[in-house]
């Protein structure tokens, strides 16, 4: 790890000195460079002032973003998906944009790289959408896309099922005066010759992508298929409240769903750990966290990967959590931040520690869900749209 702090020192200086909002929330915090040098030299990485991720939504950051990008670097605007409307971005050069797809990479290598249907629209589209998001005369990418992409090049032959209805979509989009949404079709056709194509192979295929489109299609297949072992589910992005972007659905319970899977693909509970996996990453972050389902906690088991240090902070006394405590996780890593200031971002969400490594850092979670409004403040970040009122003034 010698080389990730060396690193994180040399990212946490420039972060310190070209960002003035980051400057002053240390200042607020009564930090200094030499303190945050300390720091991680002590490997207190809990201890440095850290960013919320809502300084990087458009609104709610009231344009902060901009001051915590590096606009001097060549790159492009990553925007994420927002079920509340109000999506993140951070600018991302080309060696950002590649961590991330490192991460991804490394997220699906724990599933064989065989045949995937993937429950959403192709890369070409989401890149399409991603234009919709243009703020500026800068380039800009939906984050979705860089997952998508990732997942084209690992799996073999991946199919997306959604397909854009341009005839409808034309006339969403007259109706309301150009206000509307995209309308998508899923091709449930191909989904059932695929899956009859593998169970009479006996050949192994990945079911991937949204759960809110992907669970409610394969339960109401009208029968069973005996895909047993050779059936995975790779999941992310969330949407297991029901929620996520513009999509709403039902809330979904993860046991229910391992179960409902198993019956419906007649997979066998020893393969339920290695056959069902979830994915937990973030546009603020970039990382991807797997995780296979856990029949002890009835939901999936995270664990951090080596090109992050991740706290989950106690919301009381605004340490890192214990195991079995809650918190926010809170991501510190230098890698894929070139372009903006990254290094240090508290999430709003809560999660449960499940096991942590010496030095107090998490190396395994669960039971992830979105924090509510006005939580997430604790530990470094209570003054945080203060600080957006004084660094636009």
């Amino acid at each position: 790890m010698s080389e990730f702090f060396d690193r994180l020192t040399d990212v946490m200086e420039k972060q310190y000195r070209f960002y003035q909002p980051y400057q002053t929330l240390c200042e607020m915090e009564g930090v200094g460079w030499s303190d945050i040098k300390a720091m991680i030299k002590l490997g207190e990485l809990y201890a440095i002032p850290t960013i919320p991720a809502d300084w990087f939504k458009r609104n709610k950051g009231k344009g902060l973003f901009k001051k915590l990008a590096d606009l001097q670097q060549e790159g492009q605007w990553l925007v994420s998906s927002s079920t509340s409307g109000d999506s993140s971005y951070t600018w991302r050069t080309t060696a950002d944009i590649q961590a991330i797809t490192d991460s991804f990479m490394r997220a699906y290598q724990r599933t064989p790289a065989c045949k995937a249907l993937a429950f959403s629209p192709d890369t070409n589209f989401l890149r399409k959408v991603g234009q919709r998001f243009t703020i500026d005369d800068r380039p800009v990418m939906f984050y979705a896309t860089v997952p998508s992409s990732t997942a084209d090049d690992f799996f073999v032959d991946m199919d997306c099922l959604v397909r854009l209805n341009t005839l409808r979509t034309v006339w969403t989009m007259i109706r309301t005066r150009g206000k509307g949404r995209p309308v998508l079709n899923l091709q449930k056709e191909r989904l059932i010759r695929t899956i009859e194509a593998a169970e009479q192979n006996g050949s192994r295929l990945v079911f991937a992508a949204s759960i809110l489109m992907l669970y409610p299609t394969l339960k109401e297949l009208p029968q069973a298929y005996n895909l047993g072992k050779n059936a995975y589910f790779v999941t992310g992005a969330g949407g297991w409240d029901g929620k996520k972007g513009t999509m709403q659905g039902e809330t979904i319970d993860k046991a229910q769903f391992v179960a409902d899977m198993c019956r419906k693909f007649n997979i066998p509970q020893s393969a339920v750990s290695t056959n069902f996996w979830d994915i937990y990453g973030t546009t603020e972050n970039g990382k991807a966290q797997a995780g296979p389902y856990s029949s002890e906690y009835n939901d999936y088991l995270f664990e951090a990967t080596a090109d992050v240090k991740l706290y989950v902070i106690n919301p009381v006394s605004g340490r890192p959590a214990l195991t079995g405590e809650q918190g926010f996780p809170r991501f510190i890593s230098p890698y894929g931040v070139e372009g903006f200031a990254g290094a240090c971002i508290q999430q709003n969400d809560i999660v449960t520690v499940v096991s942590q490594f010496d030095d107090g850092s998490t190396k395994q979670f669960t039971h992830i869900s979105r924090a509510s409004d006005g939580e997430g403040s604790a530990g470094g970040v209570g003054c945080a749209y203060e600080l957006v009122e004084g660094v636009q003034a």
